[in-house]
């Protein structure tokens, strides 16, 4: 989780910050991932990137939390949209995700992380589909009512 002093950054130069690491995490997997040019390509000094993250692993885990909650963010819309039909929700996910197949950057992101995954890789995907907080369980959960309402 990123330190108190990345929120407190205007907007613009978060996303130039995170836009920087998300590039160096499609170029190479994480282990191969170099700090030095995050904070080249993001043009901060390199003591500036420590104010912000732990270390590149906090910066990667929160991109791929960040992902994977907008993701999961869509298919709940979509399953609202579709009155809880699964295929015309996946359906339309799955357009989603080849619409985003031209930004290269955000398949070779999700593959370096899919084919070098590790045992905390794997935990943080654990937690994003988890039945406590909020992963996906607990909003499939919240929004099962209204499905059943709807029938």
């Amino acid at each position: 989780m990123p330190k108190q002093t990345f929120f407190n950054l205007p907007e613009d130069k978060r996303q130039t910050l995170i836009n920087a690491a998300e590039k160096e995490f499609s170029r190479v997997p994480l282990f191969q991932a170099s700090i030095s040019n995050i904070v080249k390509s993001a043009c901060i000094p390199r003591g500036s990137f420590y104010q912000y993250f732990e270390d590149k692993e906090d910066a990667f885990f929160y991109i791929l939390n960040k992902q994977a909650e907008h993701r999961q963010g869509n298919f709940v819309s979509l399953l609202r949209k579709y009155d809880g039909d699964l295929f015309d929700a996946m359906t339309e996910m799955f357009q989603l995700i080849l619409k985003e197949s031209p930004k290269e950057d955000n398949l070779n992101f999700l593959k370096n992380t899919f084919l070098n995954m590790t045992h905390k890789v794997e935990n943080s995907f654990s937690r994003i589909f988890s039945d406590n907080g909020g992963g996906a369980v607990s909003s499939l959960k919240k929004l099962t009512p209204w499905l059943i309402k709807r029938n």
